[in-house]
């Protein structure tokens, strides 16, 4: 009996000791992810290309900082969607991006959330032809994080709501160490 309640009580001095190591900190981050970069287009006829029906991936990554304190936050970083290629179709883009995040504890793990803004460039080569464009839209996110201390894992979805474009997103898995 005496040993049962000594292990009771180790183990719940260890576990309230040891909440503040598994806990996201607060304070200035960078970051790294990759993962799968997604583009659907089609284009009308009256576009510099006739009939674009594009669907395709390709490998993308980020680079990524941002300050937290408490629930909310500020993310910005670079992101590169890779060269996706469907038939004589390639599409490249690029963009920096800039969101408010929001995020809720649960023990170790982070939800949350992130609106915001990103200004992209998009190559488009049909057949050997290229046109390039650019622009500024919506961007909207969503993830989920281990937190180790000051470094921590993440997975996250983010739906680019880019231009004339009908789908851009990017699904990826990464890593943030906080100052």
């Amino acid at each position: 009996m005496i040993r049962k309640l000594y292990w009771m009580v180790a183990t719940i001095v260890f576990l309230s000791t040891s909440a503040p190591l598994w806990a996201a900190e607060d304070g200035f981050y960078i970051g790294g992810s990759v993962g799968n970069a997604y583009i659907q287009d089609s284009a009308p006829d009256t576009s510099e290309f006739e009939n674009i029906d594009f669907n395709s991936d390709d490998t993308g990554y980020k680079l990524f900082g941002g300050f937290r304190g408490g629930f909310f936050g500020v993310e910005g970083g670079y992101v590169s969607f890779g060269s996706p290629t469907d038939r004589s179709t390639k599409i490249e883009m690029t963009a920096f991006d800039l969101f408010a995040l929001i995020a809720f504890s649960a023990g170790p793990v982070d939800i949350f959330g992130k609106a915001g803004a990103v200004k992209w460039d998009r190559d488009t080569t049909v057949d050997g032809q290229q046109i390039s464009t650019d622009g500024t839209d919506p961007v909207y996110g969503a993830g989920v994080a281990l937190n180790i201390g000051s470094l921590g894992i993440r997975g996250e979805y983010e739906l680019y709501d880019i231009g004339d474009t009908n789908d851009v997103y990017m699904i990826s898995v990464g890593a943030t160490v906080t100052f």
